[in-house]
């Protein structure tokens, strides 16, 4: 089975709402843990949640939030380049504020 066509089936089986999409979408581009305070509001934080107690992202010890490598690369690979380039710039303003949180 393709990568794409996995990840499909775990999205559609995994996640629901926007959140969660744009949630996973984002650490998709961090390929070190993410700080979870960068998900600030409620929906946000909710879906990191739901992701978490899903299996699709992990918290580590120090407050961020990764997920798994093989998901992360699957991911990043079916957004289209203009959102890869969005959350990139995104990702590197919670970067320059947090660094490595």
């Amino acid at each position: 089975m393709r990568a794409g066509r996995l990840l499909s089936i775990l999205m559609n089986l995994q996640t629901r709402g926007r959140m969660s999409a744009e949630a996973l979408a984002a650490l998709s581009v961090f390929p070190t843990p993410a700080p979870a305070d960068a998900w600030r509001s409620g929906a946000a934080r909710a879906a990191l949640v739901t992701l978490t107690a899903r299996g699709l992202v992990e918290n580590d010890d120090r407050g961020g939030v990764a997920m798994a490598p093989v998901l992360r690369e699957a991911l990043i690979r079916q957004l289209p380049r203009t959102r890869v380039a969005t959350l990139h710039h995104w990702a590197g303003g919670v970067r320059a504020a947090r660094g490595e949180y």
